[in-house]
């Protein structure tokens, strides 16, 4: 697994050089790598990172294949978090619809089943940014399309919040 995660460092590296000469290796390792990482956990990681390179390399009036953007990699976003017992606790506690907290979005079920299946589902499915204020992790948010609980103000709210720590455990998940 090791020399597939290496080939497939190898492959992203290779795209966002722009290195022609070894195109036809890369894609066949990237082909191989693929079939090892499950797609919902490899992310769009090297499609964003070239956008983003030719963009800032067009800026400066650079090809993208000439700008030493491509030593700067940028970090890939995990697919997959942890639910702990604290993160149990704290979202039963503040965000299941039996909760007396106020100022926080509600579930509609208090299934932990079900409140870990659309966790689940958000991470794997949802837009990713960094935490904000600076605080570590990220934060995954997905709109399910349909009703699955009440947001900070009461009204019913499709989408759901999931805050993760840079180690893949669940801070807090909540609608809204």
């Amino acid at each position: 697994m090791l020399r597939s995660l290496h080939m497939l460092v190898l492959a992203l590296a290779t795209t966002l050089a722009g290195a022609s000469s070894v195109t036809a290796i890369t894609a066949e390792t990237a082909l191989r790598a693929n079939r090892e990482f499950p797609a919902h956990r490899v992310t769009d990681f090297a499609v964003q990172a070239r956008e983003a390179h030719q963009q800032t390399a067009l800026r400066y009036g650079e090809s993208a294949s000439d700008s030493s953007l491509a030593s700067r990699a940028l970090p890939a976003v995990s697919r997959v978090a942890r639910l702990t017992q604290e993160g149990v606790e704290h979202i039963a506690l503040r965000h299941f619809p039996t909760s007396g907290a106020s100022g926080a979005g509600k579930f509609a079920t208090s299934s932990l089943r079900e409140v870990r299946s659309l966790i689940n589902e958000a991470v794997e499915k949802g837009a990713v940014r960094a935490n904000t204020a600076g605080r570590p992790g990220n934060i995954f948010e997905y709109d399910f399309g349909r009703q699955i609980g009440t947001n900070i103000s009461g009204n019913a709210a499709s989408n759901l919040r999931v805050v993760v720590t840079p180690e893949g455990v669940v801070k807090t998940a909540f609608p809204y």
